[in-house]
């Protein structure tokens, strides 16, 4: 593994006092004598962003609310982060909705059902399906179509599946 040219924290060692006599080094100056390179995450914290609206009322009596934003519906809801997180882990990485949900609570602190990761899911692909509509139309008029054929195990026999 390679050392990283950007470091984001530094933290120095050095000695208080001489080994043997105990004198005080704090005001010699030091040399580096060597590094080495802790890689990490730093902690994967869930952030919840409030959104508030506010009223005002004019002289005459008039009251105006201010609007939320659009993509704030709902009293309490997943951001966009979250949702594309659950895609990825769904649509990349293959995880079952119970371990996309225990995976969300154990390492973000997300509490959520399957069935609301169901849901995001379904949002999701609805989201999805012009541009699938499109590929799809593009591929049924295509003169040339790649294919692949990987084997699958299906209750413990061999198939067969193809994507094209």
């Amino acid at each position: 593994m390679e050392c990283h040219a950007t470091v984001d924290e530094t933290i120095s060692y050095a000695p208080a006092r001489r080994g043997g006599c105990g004198c005080d080094l704090h005001h010699h100056p030091g040399q580096l004598a060597g590094s080495r390179q802790l890689l990490d995450i730093p902690p994967i914290a869930l952030k919840c962003i409030e959104h508030q609206i506010y009223k005002k009322q004019f002289g005459c009596g008039y009251v105006t609310v201010g609007e939320f934003p659009a993509h704030v519906a709902t009293p309490v809801q997943y951001g966009p982060n979250v949702e594309a997180l659950i895609a990825c882990l769904h649509a990349r990485q293959y995880l079952p909705n119970a371990r996309t949900r225990e995976f969300l609570a154990n390492v973000m602190g997300l509490s959520i059902s399957t069935g609301g990761i169901h849901n995001i899911l379904q949002r999701i692909a609805q989201k999805a399906l012009p541009i699938y509509n499109a590929i799809k139309e593009k591929i049924g008029t295509a003169t040339c179509v790649g294919t692949d054929e990987t084997g699958v195990n299906i209750n413990g026999k061999n198939h067969r599946a193809w994507t094209w």
